[in-house]
């Protein structure tokens, strides 16, 4: 499946990429521009130091580690702006916490220097580079790499309950019928798994907004969670129960640890994670891929990584989003697709780009977070100085309703009473 893609991808003609070397700066800027970022992203990091530098004929870049943990991160940036410390020039981050950056000033818009430069209004970078890092009608970031929502499944299991693996289901009820024959095999077989206690209630957003739906009104004032597509999110987690999680309930690392086993026949998990799994299958069985299911029209929101400018002096501010500009170029989204196990985000650099082709066909499971870069959106943090605990609220109402132990609309009830008294008055 990933290779036909691919094919198609590398046949489209007249492809347009930035320029793969930065841009001459006026002056050389002492010290030079500081990318900061988690441990992580340190192998990633290091190739757009490296590259960037060497296009620039200087060391024009280098690069900072923070704490393993990115809201260890953020706090770390919100103390040192407090107290008027040093912060970086740019920092790398999960999506969802660029909010807390631009709310309290450190997040600079990158709007004007886009608007300056004619490449983004060529097709020279994919809309879903800048959709990533938008809040309240401002680009606040650039995503850079993105794992996005994907279902695995293990060939073997589903060749054993007669399942095509040339024909994988598409879409939620295939998924689940297929799930239940793999999880009546017994002999401590799971028919399927989800990832359900992952930071920032990425799952449960990215169920509920791929059916259509969103947590809050546009205008932020009231919640919208009791709604149809709510319901149908918070249903996906009663039918993984059905089909084996409600009696082998798992956190994020032990489900992973289950599926690279090989006693799990469906993971709905994230797209970075595939590498991974597919290591631990090794010798053992084949690791197959879907899209995330999506209703026509809706969006998927992507964790990963999104650039972020916090320079606060105007000509550091020009060099960084020249930074900004090599990492989502052909340069540097080849470093996230050799070095990493996030999907580049800009699918222009992706069409012009044999190299970058080269590393993702050696992908087998590609295909299927490759198709969904289109819908890509921002991970979505509600407003206010309790977004974080909001966001832990929607993990936990979903644990009931694996368990088997409430109803959706139980689940959803509970959950705008919890919700409705941290939001901002």
């Amino acid at each position: 499946m990933s290779c036909g893609l691919l094919r198609r991808r590398a046949c489209l003609g007249g492809a347009v990429a930035l320029a793969t070397v930065p841009r001459a700066r006026a002056q050389a800027l002492t010290p030079p521009i500081e990318i900061f970022g988690d441990t992580f992203l340190k192998d990633v990091l290091d190739g757009f130091r490296d590259g960037y530098n060497a296009a620039s004929g200087a060391p024009a870049l280098r690069r900072t580690l923070g704490p393993r943990d990115d809201d260890d991160m953020v706090r770390q940036m919100l103390r040192s702006a407090l107290v008027g410390d040093h912060v970086p020039d740019i920092i790398f981050l999960n999506g969802n916490l660029v909010r807390l950056l631009a709310d309290r000033g450190l997040a600079v818009p990158l709007d004007p220097f886009l608007h300056a430069d004619p490449s983004f209004a060529k097709g020279a970078v994919s809309p879903s580079v800048t959709a990533v890092g938008q809040l309240a009608g401002r680009t606040f970031g650039m995503g850079i790499g993105l794992s996005m929502p994907v279902v695995l499944f293990n060939a073997d299991l589903v060749q054993r309950v007669g399942g095509d693996v040339d024909t994988l289901p598409a879409d939620w009820d295939g998924i689940f019928a297929l799930a239940a024959k793999i999880d009546r095999l017994g002999d401590g077989t799971v028919g399927g798994l989800v990832e359900y206690d992952d930071s920032g209630g990425l799952r449960f957003l990215s169920l509920l907004e791929s059916l259509g739906g969103q947590m809050m009104a546009d205008d932020e004032k009231r919640l919208t969670l009791q709604t149809p597509p709510g319901l149908a999110a918070m249903d996906i987690y009663r039918r993984f129960g059905e089909v084996g999680q409600a009696r082998a309930e798992m956190s994020r690392d032990q489900a992973r640890q289950a599926f690279g086993a090989g006693v799990v026949g469906v993971f709905l998990t994230m797209s970075s994670t595939i590498a991974l799994q597919e290591r631990a299958a090794e010798g053992r069985f084949t690791v197959l891929s879907m899209p995330h299911p999506i209703v026509p029209g809706a969006k998927l929101p992507a964790a990963g990584f999104i650039g972020v400018m916090l320079a606060r002096d105007p000509a550091r501010q020009r060099a960084a989003f020249e930074v900004l500009r090599y990492a989502v170029d052909v340069g540097g989204q080849s470093v996230v697709a050799e070095r990493s196990g996030y999907a580049p985000v800009n699918r222009a650099a992706i069409d012009a780009s044999p190299r970058i082709r080269t590393a993702l066909a050696q992908r087998r499971n590609a295909h299927c977070y490759l198709e969904r870069l289109d819908v890509a959106t921002r991970w979505y943090a509600p407003p206010g100085e309790n977004s974080i605990r909001i966001t832990q609220s929607l993990t936990d109402a979903t644990q009931p309703v694996l368990s088997l132990q409430q109803t959706p609309a139980q689940a959803l009830a509970d959950l705008t009473r919890t919700i409705t008294p941290l939001l901002p008055t």
